[in-house]
């Protein structure tokens, strides 16, 4: 049988072995909690939509495209187009505006608001696509590249976390294209 000093001894050694083990608990969950912020905190950092606008003019078409080079997808809520005469407006042209007098086939491809880019893909705004045929192809695709030049492309958008993005701007800048 233990002396009454023994089990008093025994008694507070396991409450420092409760304790001990308490603390090691709480720190325990402490690091997973920290460790959990860090990774949420390094996902939301390594998933970045980055917009940027393709002009590319020829002699064979014109076609402006929203590409995204970053890291994630890109979730649009907004593209307008702000013309050097001021206005603004949410699609690339009025193609009706331009059905007469241009030598070829406009295409506006509309886009759905929340809709996404993912990363390393594009999404088409606009293309033309002249008649090789008719002579007078390059003077009246003129009057297309003359609207679109100066014009300001605005892109709203966010990443998959909502996270908030300074709007992207872009300015067109048309260029003559002589046929070869």
């Amino acid at each position: 049988m233990l002396k009454k000093q023994d089990r008093h001894t025994n008694m507070t050694t396991d409450r420092w072995i409760a304790l001990g083990a308490m603390l090691a608990s709480v720190a325990a969950v402490f690091v997973s909690v920290s460790s959990d912020m860090t990774q949420r905190k390094h996902m939301k950092l390594s998933v970045r939509p980055i917009p940027t606008i393709l002009f590319t003019q020829t002699s064979d078409d014109l076609h402006i495209d929203l590409e995204n080079v970053g890291t994630g997808p890109m979730v649009l809520i907004e593209v307008s187009y702000e013309y050097k005469d001021g206005t603004v407006a949410n699609t690339v042209i009025d193609p009706d505006s331009f059905s007469e007098g241009t030598a070829g086939e406009i295409v506006i491809f509309e886009l759905d608001a929340e809709s996404a880019v993912s990363s390393g893909s594009a999404q088409r705004l606009l293309y033309f696509d002249p008649d090789p045929e008719n002579i007078a192809t390059q003077i009246r695709s003129q009057a297309l590249r003359t609207k679109l030049d100066d014009t300001v492309v605005t892109v709203t958008y966010t990443d998959v976390y909502g996270t908030k993005f300074p709007a992207f701007e872009y300015t067109l800048i048309a260029r003559n294209i002589i046929s070869q």
